[in-house]
């Protein structure tokens, strides 16, 4: 516990403090699957279940509760356990009917599963105990595939049917939960991890240059693409279908309203609406037989979501966690206070310092892919800080994008009229953008807007490219190596012209690109490795399924007003929040890079990006990185975005690609 000790120094470069009343609650937590239908018949049986242990083994960080694995000789699933619901060994997976027809095992939570049970009841199936997976296996039995359109919840899952000897792989319709898979001679494996995935022999560790090539740019590897050869993820709202011997075959399942896909609503209907589905979306995600808390920074997300769980914990005070920095620019501590406060919530705080060198190989290591959002570091520092007291915390990811509150949204909103304006008129636009303010409080969204404009005569995906990218089209002309430089004809922000194309204006363009793959491809990545490392669940009532597809059916001109970002949301929560909070501009969670990689980590910048292994790859070119270290050590420029890709890039490779094969991985030393 961190109170009543006050402060708690640790490796990680991060000390912890509590603040608030000793009050309890209940913590949930999460699970890890893995699984293997063999080509053929298998001929050692016992070898390939000897593998499955050490493959659920390894994701005993997801479930730590019970591990266990299950085979009918012609598929082997195992699972492990973090219990949530049912917290007794009926609740354990792999699961099956008494029959022995179906065996199920799933990651993640089903939120109406009360009600999904009630109807399976109904039509004469007998459950044996009450976890949501028992449900799944039902209703599986009673609809076939079509129960995955019937689950309202986060998953990650897989169906053995034994009747038809047929394996169905399926993940939520938002990307909540992980799942890999890939193919060795003829065998299908899948994991929640490519750490498990990888233990399968056979798959060697082969780096994948062309999804390399984009991670440097969106700083993350897109979907369904993985970090190595012949290893993929299944994208979100699909299924894939396994048997023995055949081809998988992939298809969606379901789909979101698209952005040109709206239904009129006025402002106080949409206002009233939404106050309902938010409140319910709150209240499901609270169902759990252990303990819980919340993710707390002070933004208008976060305490919307902590707002509305203090009116279900039946007067117990709830948990919250905050992490902040000793910058001030950056550190949200004292917004979250106020909230806490504000609700008397048991608050408690970590505070993250620049010695963070011992973390980084850990983040290498979970991950799996490289990874360059930088605050993947204090997601999983505050993951750690929640884990000590909860085993379930809710968050605010997701209400950005669906409520247009980044600021680029604004910028691109503010940039509409300068579609119908003739190209002399543009550059004129352009012009008169390099005299907005850029560096008084509160002109962000204007530095933004001239930045846009100054891309007059580029597409919406390459203006959003601009604002985006870490490594832009130039930078990798100058700096690539050898051995990434037959990517350069490949522009990876044109993956995102379809959702551009699919929208009416520029805002709703980026909002809708940023929903099919930053937020499925980073932030939900991002928080649920960082959650699941410290055995952490957690979960996110604005990515609910009802309130998606609500939200996601209303005109731009409701979501997004003369409010300004997030202008919906705010009016309905206006009554319950205090009003500094309703006032504040957004401010990211990332680390303070530009002042750490220039100072107190630029001697491991040199060490890992200068190491004649790093430089020895044809990566970079050497005299590109040291440019690169130098302009920033010397403050002439600030390359701190495209440094932090750079040094999370080798780690990986010195993590995953240069270990003698058949080595067990694990976090190196630094």
């Amino acid at each position: 516990m961190f109170a009543p000790r006050n402060q708690r120094p640790d490796g990680y470069g991060w000390n912890a403090t509590r603040q608030g009343p000793r009050l309890g609650l209940c913590a949930v937590a999460m699970c890890g699957i893995v699984g293997v239908v063999p080509r053929l018949a298998p001929g050692n049986p016992e070898e390939i279940n000897r593998l499955l242990g050490v493959m659920t083994h390894e994701l005993d960080h997801r479930g730590p509760d019970n591990q266990d694995i299950w085979t009918d000789g012609a598929a082997f699933l195992g699972a492990a356990r973090l219990a949530v619901l049912d917290l007794g060994p009926k609740g354990n997976q792999p699961m099956g009917d008494a029959q022995g027809l179906v065996r199920v095992v799933c990651n993640g939570e089903i939120y109406n599963y009360r009600t999904l049970r009630n109807e399976l009841t109904s039509l004469g199936h007998v459950f044996s105990g009450q976890s949501d997976t028992e449900v799944i296996v039902h209703g599986y039995l009673a609809w076939g595939d079509g129960v995955l359109d019937k689950l309202r919840g986060m998953f990650a899952l897989a169906i053995w049917d034994t009747r038809r000897q047929r394996l169905v792989l399926a993940r939520d319709r938002v990307g909540k939960k992980p799942l890999c898979y890939a193919s060795s001679g003829g065998d299908f494996v899948f994991a929640s991890e490519v750490s498990a995935l990888l233990r399968w022999p056979g798959l060697a560790r082969t780096p994948n240059l062309e999804a390399i090539h984009h991670y440097l740019s969106f700083q993350y590897v897109p979907a369904p693409m993985t970090a190595f050869d012949g290893v993929s993820r299944l994208p979100p709202g699909h299924k894939m279908v396994v048997a023995p011997g055949a081809a998988p075959s992939l298809e969606p399942y379901a789909t979101f309203p698209t952005p040109g896909d709206t239904h009129y609503k006025s402002r106080e209907e949409a206002s009233e609406e939404l106050a309902v589905l938010l409140d319910d979306a709150v209240r499901v995600r609270m169902a759990s037989d252990a303990p819980l808390g919340a993710f707390l920074s002070g933004g208008i997300d976060s305490s919307s979501i902590v707002a509305l769980m203090s009116r279900h914990t039946n007067g117990k005070a709830l948990k919250t966690f905050s992490l902040g920095f000793s910058e001030a620019a950056q550190d949200e501590r004292p917004f979250a206070r106020e909230v806490a406060q504000h609700f008397g919530t048991d608050h408690y705080e970590a505070e993250m310092q620049p010695s963070i060198a011992q973390l980084l190989p850990k983040i290498a290591w979970h991950y799996g892919d490289p990874f360059a959002d930088s605050s993947a570091l204090p997601t999983f520092c505050v993951a750690e800080l929640a884990r000590e007291h909860v085993t379930v915390a809710l968050t605010g990811d997701g209400g950005d994008e669906v409520f247009f509150g980044y600021e680029r949204y604004a910028a691109f909103h503010g940039l509409e009229w300068v579609r119908g304006l003739p190209m002399s008129a543009r550059r004129v636009a352009a012009c008169l953008a390099s005299h907005l303010p850029a560096d008084a409080d509160g002109t962000r969204p204007l530095r933004v807007l001239r930045r846009l404009l100054a891309r007059w005569d580029s597409n919406d995906t390459r203006r959003y490219a601009s604002l985006m990218a870490y490594f832009e089209d130039h930078h990798k002309r100058d700096g690539y190596g050898e051995t990434l430089r037959p990517y350069l004809a490949e522009a990876s922000f044109d993956r995102l012209a379809p959702y551009f194309n699919e929208a009416p204006t520029m805002m709703s363009g980026a909002a809708w690109a940023d929903f099919n793959t930053y937020l499925p491809d980073d932030l939900l990545v991002k928080l649920d490795i960082a959650a699941m490392g410290n055995s952490l669940e957690t979960r996110c009532p604005f990515l609910d399924q009802n309130l998606l597809d609500w939200a996601l059916k209303l005109p731009e001109a409701v979501r997004f007003s003369s409010g300004g970002p997030k202008s919906l949301l705010k009016s309905v929560m206006e009554s319950q929040l205090p009003p500094a909070t309703l006032r504040r501009s957004k401010r990211g969670f990332s680390l303070p890079l530009q002042q750490w990689l220039g100072n107190e980590l630029q001697p491991l910048l040199r060490e890992v990006l200068q190491s004649p292994r790093a430089l020895g790859r044809g990566l970079f070119r050497p005299n590109f990185v040291e440019k690169m270290i130098s302009e920033t050590e010397s403050g002439r420029f600030f390359h701190h975005t495209r440094l932090w890709a750079m040094l999370m890039l080798e780690l990986w490779y010195v993590t995953w690609i240069d270990p003698p094969a058949g080595q067990v991985i694990a976090p190196i030393e630094l």
